[in-house]
């Protein structure tokens, strides 16, 4: 089989079968250096492909046997093309190469007229409230987490839940190494966490009121969830396409919180990293099912089965 990702030259490596076939790969950056938008078809002669490689990636593979020779169309895009390009509206949803069931749902810049963006622009300079971004469809759920780290920490099983009992920071590891695995230096941009007011942003613009009056339509929580984590995509959207955004589980943001913040929880220590998270969780009563409720923990803290997060992209 073939390799879950492949290098900055686009080349996969054979874990099995290794000497049945083998591979040349086309280099677009090689051969047509400035243009960013250049996208190619290639047909190819080949036999016996797996379906799972019959998808638009920056290479192309041919096997050669004798006797045996059928073509069919593959289509060669550049990546950062192909997936990073400013959305054209809300919701829009974008494919993350090779990770299972990984989409970003773009979330559009905010109103240049809006006086509270301008305060918040003032407070997280790095945010990219003006600018724009793909945040998460869903939280990182247990498959897509095994897939990048190749192991599951999670107290809850099952592939399509939210990966938990993650720290803050095995979360910010996780969007450094699956950066690396897509080849970030020309390629793809760098995951990241969400601050908290990006979150809010995509939690509070994207809300429908009508949703949000009955909770039970749109969140996992402590009255409805039974005391377990749920499959990722269940309850309803918000307007922009996110789920679960309120419920099944909290989401860590890059925030540090303030010393003022992180004496108000009991077990906090003085010195202690204490990061953010927010909208509730399976274990939380309705009334922390919110996007104003802030809670924090020690950024170390691996235990806690009621937290997960989901990915920031420019």
């Amino acid at each position: 089989m073939y390799s879950r990702i492949p290098n900055l030259r686009g080349l996969l490596s054979a874990e099995r079968n290794a000497t049945s076939w083998s591979a040349l790969c086309h280099f677009l950056d090689e051969h047509h250096k400035g243009q960013s938008n250049l996208l190619e078809y290639v047909r190819l002669h080949t036999v016996d492909w797996p379906s799972e490689i019959k998808r638009p990636l920056y290479r192309w593979w041919q096997e050669k046997r004798a006797g045996r020779d059928t073509g069919f169309e593959c289509l060669i895009q550049h990546w950062k093309t192909y997936i990073w390009e400013k959305g054209t509206k809300a919701g829009e949803l974008r494919k993350v190469p090779e990770i299972p069931g990984m989409q970003m749902v773009w979330c559009p810049p905010t109103p240049s007229s809006c006086q509270s963006i301008k305060d918040v622009q003032q407070k997280y300079p790095n945010s990219l409230l003006s600018d724009g971004f793909w945040l998460g469809q869903s939280p990182i759920t247990q498959e897509q987490y095994s897939f990048v780290m190749n192991q599951n920490p999670s107290f809850f099983s099952g592939k399509k839940r939210p990966v938990e009992r993650v720290s803050w920071l095995e979360a910010v590891n996780f969007c450094d190494v699956l950066t690396s695995l897509l080849d970030a230096e020309g390629a793809t941009p760098v995951f990241r966490l969400p601050w908290r007011e990006e979150l809010l942003y995509a939690c509070n613009t994207g809300v429908d009121s009508k949703v949000c009056e009955r909770l039970d339509l749109s969140a996992w929580h402590r009255e409805n969830a039974s005391g377990t984590t749920h499959e990722v995509a269940q309850k309803l959207p918000n307007n922009w396409g996110c789920y679960d955004m309120l419920g099944n589980v909290s989401e860590w943001c890059l925030d540090l919180m303030s010393e003022e913040e992180a004496q108000e929880i009991a077990r906090y220590k003085k010195g202690q990293q204490y990061r953010i998270f927010l909208g509730g969780s399976w274990l939380r009563p309705p009334r922390e099912s919110s996007p104003d409720f802030v809670w924090g923990f020690d950024e170390t803290a691996n235990y806690l089965n009621s937290i997960g997060f989901r990915l920031l992209c420019p």
